[in-house]
């Protein structure tokens, strides 16, 4: 548990904090607390320094800064824990005492959302700017973040299919560039049967998104990460872009779209390489799913590890794939048993929290790359061989 802090102090704090960034009369403590009461997303504790950090000129700056909204996120009241503040949640927890109820605060502030906070800054337009050596990162606008808590009260996927499709183009002709709206109508087109016009807006999308990047941007040379957090959408944009050209296009075709995201991207918070190296064997693309292991040489995915294993059973070097599954065996023996098994029970998949070593990611694995084995003639038998030793 932490130390009991007072409003006091935390309003103090924030004060300081800002007047070093240079936003006193511009964003107020009680604009930033105003925005932590209204939230219902984690997330936007990260959000908030996300869209301040700009006014930080120094790492110690940004660490100050980051100190101060933990403080403030930690120590003051949430709506949705009741008023109370995560620091009260948790002492109830340990100590088994309900906290009295508290009144609704009553803060200085209109800010709700957190774009407000930096709304006097923000870009008329999206645009992708240099923010580092190599690195870009997405500039939004303030119709940007209405957008999306504009669809957000709209809750489309709640609404009969014709009403939701009109609701979402319209949203859509006042900001184009609301990336979950575009995959909201994509699906209300599919759930309607009309694969061209989702089709059209997802490469619409994709044509958007690439028209954005400098004309200096080199894919694979500089990069567009995950950890900025503007950058989240459009790299889930891509990788959404990537499964629908698989389903109807196929696997090969998928193949560029993926390749992209981790040229874009190579820390691959999406988890899109497990999804590459199953399309590389499924296209018999063998070296090259040996270069992608190779690049990610400290990868425990299932996908990666028993991935490279069938290649190189399939290039005809077992010696070499039986070192291989040797020296990764403690990470591999629950997909092995799975693989090895004739009767497979679905197992109920949670993406967001998939168990290492646990039967979710063995079925999981067995569901993506378990075919594959029993088309390779003998792997099934060789791999049952080495279960046998079990190393």
């Amino acid at each position: 548990m932490t130390a009991k802090i007072s409003q006091t102090e935390v309003v103090n704090n924030l004060s300081r904090t800002l007047g070093k960034l240079g936003l006193t009369g511009k964003v107020s403590a009680d604009d930033i607390l105003n925005v932590i009461y209204h939230s219902a997303d984690p997330k936007t504790f990260q959000e908030i320094i996300n869209v301040l950090e700009r006014y930080a000129k120094t790492g110690k700056d940004l660490r100050l800064l980051a100190e101060s909204i933990q403080m403030a996120w930690n120590h003051s009241p949430h709506k949705t824990l009741k008023n109370l503040s995560p620091d009260e949640k948790l002492a109830e927890y340990h100590q088994g005492i309900k906290a009295k109820p508290r009144p609704e605060p009553k803060y200085q502030s209109s800010k709700t959302s957190v774009y407000q906070l930096a709304e006097m800054d923000l870009p008329n337009e999206c645009k992708i700017k240099k923010m580092g050596n190599k690195t870009c990162g997405m500039e939004l606008p303030a119709s940007f973040f209405k957008a999306k808590n504009k669809l957000l009260k709209i809750k489309p996927w709640t609404l009969p299919v014709k009403e939701a499709q009109n609701k979402l183009e319209e949203l859509l002709k006042q900001e184009p560039f609301c990336l979950l709206a575009i995959l909201s109508l994509k699906q209300v087109y599919l759930d309607q049967g009309k694969e061209k016009q989702a089709r059209e807006l997802m490469e619409a999308a994709m044509s958007m998104f690439k028209n954005l990047l400098p004309g200096t941007f080199q894919p694979g040379v500089d990069r567009f990460p995950w950890a900025i957090l503007n950058n989240r959408d459009f790299l889930t944009l891509i990788l959404d872009y990537a499964f629908f050209i698989e389903f109807f296009d196929g696997v090969k075709a998928s193949i560029p779209h993926l390749e992209y995201i981790l040229e874009l991207n190579p820390n691959d918070n999406q988890g899109a390489r497990t999804f590459l190296a199953t399309a590389y064997l499924k296209t018999n693309q063998l070296n090259k799913m040996l270069e992608l292991a190779e690049k990610y040489t400290e990868d425990i995915n299932q996908e990666i590890l028993l991935g490279k294993a069938l290649c190189l059973y399939k290039l005809g070097k077992k010696n070499q794939a039986e070192k291989w599954l040797r020296k990764n065996y403690k990470w591999v023996k629950h997909s092995i048993r799975e693989l090895l098994k004739t009767d497979h029970k679905e197992v109920k998949i949670d993406y967001h929290r998939i168990l290492r070593d646990g039967q979710d990611e063995a079925y999981l694995y067995w569901f993506n790359q378990g075919s594959l084995w029993l088309a390779a003639p003998g792997a099934i038998d060789w791999l049952a061989r080495i279960k046998k030793a079990d190393f």
